[in-house]
């Protein structure tokens, strides 16, 4: 797979690189990176965690850093060595396991001008690029979150999306924690970062180009950049499920078997053709069936475990027609502001 092609490496000075196989080797100096997921300055117990809390709630984390700037640094100074028209960036950790992604670079040859960055559209993972956190039947909107796993592209195009300066430190981890109040539904409030590291870099990108659009920071969604957000979506990448830009990591070895709740808030192959349908192409055609939530469902077909968990299967009916009804993709749809 890609026996022609260069590896570039892109990691830290002094990094055990001894086994792995590379053409170019980039190393980089680290930019930093502080906790996000907690104060800064308290004490870490013996087993590891820091307790805190933030309106009224209790938390008990394992302190985390926030890696944007160090994400920011290694593929900057990976792509500035690539010397071909298309680039592969992907996560050192990730090991690619199909090419059926190159099947969908010329399919959707139509675009709004005016919501065009690139040359070309920028293949990505659909796995944890998001319209939304869905937790239950509250909705917390994510414009501009795109995955940062992996991207297939012009060489041209990646470096632009890569073109934002370090993100501040302080916002990047304790924002949330200097005093300012959250107003609109937030399901991770413990998480100190002005953006996740995803939507800074896109966002990034997008002020950029359109300064009148704004986002303050993770608590100011609304109709207004939600839409936005769509149209720029629809316009500069195309969405790949995994069964398509099929990767595997051994850091997260079930990444891909998506729960039922993260899944609704997923922009999914399906849910990407939709956006390409409204705001590019309104003659494309595809079959908006979502064979992929059945899924989900198994567990209502499965005697032994209505045999094992009787009472759990019922439970698990009752949540299942509850979902069923409530995430439908018009629901959905509706309520991420598609079409608006």
């Amino acid at each position: 797979m890609f026996s022609k092609s260069k590896i570039i490496l892109s990691t830290w000075k002094n990094s055990n690189v001894k086994d792995l196989d590379y053409d170019i080797l980039v190393e980089n100096d680290d930019p930093g990176a502080k906790v996000f997921n907690a104060p800064e300055n308290l004490e870490v117990g013996e087993d590891g965690f820091v307790k805190f809390k933030i309106e009224n709630k209790s938390f008990k984390n394992i302190p985390k850093k926030n890696n944007v700037n160090r994400i920011i640094q290694t593929i900057k100074s990976g792509i500035k060595k690539v010397e071909t028209k298309y680039l592969l960036r992907i996560r050192t950790d990730l090991i690619i396991e199909n090419i059926n992604f190159l099947n969908y670079w010329d399919n959707f040859p139509k675009y709004d001008e005016k919501y065009k960055i690139f040359k070309h559209r920028i293949i990505n993972s659909s796995t944890y690029s998001q319209f939304a956190h869905v937790m239950g039947s509250n909705i917390q909107l994510l414009p501009f979150h795109m995955s940062d796993w992996l991207h297939f592209g012009l060489t041209e195009d990646i470096k632009m999306l890569y073109s934002c300066s370090f993100q501040d430190i302080e916002l990047s981890s304790q924002y949330w924690y200097k005093g300012r109040i959250r107003k609109q539904y937030e399901p991770f409030i413990d998480v100190g970062w002005q953006y996740p590291p995803e939507t800074y870099v896109l966002y990034s990108l997008v002020k950029k180009c359109f300064p009148d659009i704004e986002y303050k920071d993770s608590d100011d969604y609304n109709k207004e950049n939600m839409s936005f957000s769509n149209k720029i979506i629809a316009n500069n990448f195309i969405n790949i499920d995994d069964c398509d830009f099929k990767f595997s990591v051994k850091k997260y070895p079930m990444i891909v078997d998506w729960s039922p709740e993260i899944y609704n808030g997923f922009i999914t192959h399906l849910e990407w053709q939709h956006l390409y349908k409204v705001y590019c192409d309104k003659t494309y055609k595809f079959c908006d069936i979502d064979f992929r939530r059945l899924k989900f469902y198994r567990n209502v077909f499965n005697i032994k475990f209505f045999i094992k968990h009787p009472k759990g299967y019922l439970k698990f009916i009752v949540k299942v027609l509850y979902y069923n009804r409530f995430f439908s993709k018009n629901k959905l749809r509706k309520k991420f502001y598609i079409g608006e």
